[in-house]
């Protein structure tokens, strides 16, 4: 009931739009780049997966993250505009269950971008790389490592846009959030596991040990922004709130 509900709240909103653009202009960034200078790929010898991944996943994971900021806001601005969160309030749905709705709905959303702009490098080894490899199982591995590190910000992003009314303050920090990335770009490995940073590992690039600790990470990093939103909702809170 409450996924058919939240679902239903964003045709409602320019969630969709958000999207389709953020799809869109992610999987296109490839073919373009590629397009422009087909020969300065297609002269470097590798996997087409390496070659694509390498020139194009920073401003890919870039959009992606973007468009989990602008999705997380847009989902909350519609509670608050029209104070839609004072009337869910005298239905039986609890603030954890709604938020955790959200979660999901963003977070597929989320890989759905991201398995687009898979596909796209794929199209675009296809056509500038016939001779070698298709690299299909690498992509498709790689979509779902890029998901699986994109889950924590998207919900990390949906716990701030729940704490403020006004959806230009989230706004605004989870812009801050993208670009302090590229403080954090060349640290050490451990800087590379906040929640903005992980997003743009490639797994390729990773040594098993290391994939394994990104995929812990961020399972870990997911767990915190449920408990700080269930600590939110909580009876007690909430009374000492009011």
């Amino acid at each position: 009931m409450i996924f058919s509900l939240e679902r239903k709240k964003l045709k409602r909103t320019g969630f969709y739009p958000v999207f389709a653009g953020c799809a869109f202009f992610a999987a296109l960034i490839p073919a373009v780049n590629t397009g422009v200078r087909p020969e300065t790929f297609t002269a470097l010898s590798g996997s087409p997966t390496a070659i694509l991944l390498d020139a194009n996943w920073e401003i890919m994971a870039m959009l992606y993250l973007l468009f989990a900021v602008v999705g997380a806001c847009v989902m909350y601005h519609a509670e608050y505009s029209d104070r839609a969160l004072l009337k869910m309030a005298s239905l039986p749905i609890s603030g954890i269950s709604m938020f955790l709705a959200k979660c999901v709905l963003l977070e597929l959303f989320c890989a759905a971008a991201v398995l687009a702009g898979c596909l796209s490098c794929l199209g675009c080894s296809l056509y500038w790389f016939p001779e070698r490899t298709l690299p299909v199982q690498e992509l498709l591995l790689q979509g779902v490592f890029s998901s699986a590190l994109l889950f924590p910000f998207a919900a990390l992003m949906l716990l701030i846009a729940s704490c403020c009314a006004n959806m230009w303050v989230p706004l605004g920090v989870g812009v801050l959030l993208v670009f302090a990335e590229t403080l954090f770009r060349s640290g050490s490995f451990v800087l590379r596991l906040l929640p903005f940073s992980l997003p743009y590992h490639i797994l390729s690039e990773l040594s098993g040990a290391q994939t394994g600790i990104c995929l812990g990470t961020a399972a870990g990093e997911l767990l915190i922004p449920g408990l700080a939103m269930l600590l939110l909702t909580s009876p007690r809170v909430r009374r000492i709130a009011e």
